[in-house]
């Protein structure tokens, strides 16, 4: 069995990291370290986020202010933007 969920710890819906989370935050790793061993991707994966500078997102691509030509325009989420923080 998994540790995570042997122990309540794998449940966005309580406040921890749930499977995208988790999935985004290896996909970065992934992406830094491409063709690493999963012994180097896993120490990278805790060195890199224990000295994270949290809240500031974890992303896969840099965020579009702006949407490309022919897609909805939505407000996009901005962590600076104070209409965007509750």
């Amino acid at each position: 069995s998994v540790p995570s969920t042997d122990h309540g710890l794998y449940s966005n819906v309580l406040g921890f990291l749930g499977g995208i989370n988790y999935a985004i935050l290896v996909a970065v790793i992934c992406r830094r370290y491409r063709g690493a061993t999963p012994a180097t991707l896993i120490k990278a994966f805790f060195a890199t986020y224990s000295r994270w500078k949290w809240p500031t997102p974890v992303t896969l691509v840099p965020t579009r202010m702006h949407p490309p030509e022919g897609a909805n325009k939505m407000h996009v989420w901005n962590a600076n933007d104070s209409r965007d923080r509750h």
